[in-house]
C-alpha cells in the first residue's frame, strides 16, 4: 500500500518547483532588461546592467572632518546636519550644540 507523502516532503518538492520557476522568471527578466539597455544604446544613451545592489555615494556620511566646522565628530556629521539645525545657518557648532546633539569630537 503505497504511503501518503508528508507534508515535509510536500514542502520540499514545493520550494524545488518554486526554485525553479523563479530561476525562469530571473531569466526571463534578465533577457528583457538586456533589450531594453541594447535600444538605450542605439539611442545614444549610455546605461548599463549592473547585479546586485547599488551603493549610494551621494547621502552617505564619511569620517573625514565637517567642512564647516573643520573636525569629526561621533557619531559622523557633514555640513548638512547644520542646516538641519539651525535653519540653513552655515556656522560651526559650539560646544553646547555638540553636547545638545550628542556628537563627541574625535
Amino acid at each position: 500500500m503505497p504511503r501518503d507523502e508528508s507534508a515535509l516532503d510536500q514542502l520540499k518538492k514545493l520550494n524545488k518547483e518554486r526554485d525553479g520557476l523563479l530561476s525562469k522568471a530571473r531569466s526571463e527578466a534578465l533577457e528583457n532588461a538586456k533589450e531594453a539597455v541594447k535600444v538605450l544604446k542605439e539611442l545614444g544613451l549610455e546605461y548599463s546592467l549592473v547585479e546586485g545592489k547599488s551603493q549610494s555615494v551621494k547621502g552617505s556620511l564619511s569620517d573625514k572632518p565637517c567642512d564647516l566646522c573643520g573636525f569629526g565628530t561621533s557619531p559622523p556629521h557633514d555640513k548638512r546636519k547644520h542646516r538641519w539645525v539651525l535653519g540653513f545657518e552655515d556656522t560651526p557648532f559650539t560646544a553646547s550644540k555638540l553636547r545638545e546633539l550628542n556628537l563627541t569630537k574625535v
